[in-house]
């Protein structure tokens, strides 16, 4: 299942690579989310969703999804990564789909992301597949989605 991922995941990034072409890194969502939580009185959540689209990559991966409905196209969720490269994306991509959004344990530990942040979302990534990896052979595995 990694590997369909990550085929699937190259075949995307070259998708938004062409979107984007020409185009400036954006700064990420969790950036304009922050300063707005800091301080929304001064900064009010519509004015960071604003400056968030504004941004020209952010726009031509909008655009580019408007023309092209349908599943698979490159989302602006997954842009830090997007802007991380291909072969970044691709192991993100992997892990993502082995890992899932959160993880109970055996022993009723729940592991994470603590938020949408890019590093705690790679921190998580990393704890699931450590305790992943180490299950034994013989171990049954539940995945719910909700």
């Amino acid at each position: 299942m990694r590997h369909a991922a990550a085929v699937g995941a190259g075949i995307r990034h070259q998708i938004w690579q062409h979107a984007v072409h020409g185009t400036r890194p954006a700064t990420p969502w969790p950036t304009f989310e922050a300063r707005h939580l800091a301080n929304p009185d001064t900064y009010p959540l519509d004015a960071a969703i604003a400056d968030f689209h504004a941004q020209p990559r952010v726009n031509a991966m909008r655009l580019h999804a408007a023309a092209n409905p349908g599943p698979g196209q490159p989302g602006i969720g997954e842009l830090e990564m997007y802007q991380a490269g291909p072969l970044a994306y691709q192991h993100y991509s992997a892990a993502t789909t082995v890992a899932g959004d959160a993880m109970l344990t055996a022993d009723g530990h729940k592991l994470a992301p603590a938020s949408d942040a890019l590093t705690d979302r790679t921190t998580y990534i990393e704890q699931a597949l450590r305790h992943l990896d180490a299950l034994a052979p013989d171990q049954r595995l539940l995945a719910v989605a909700l």
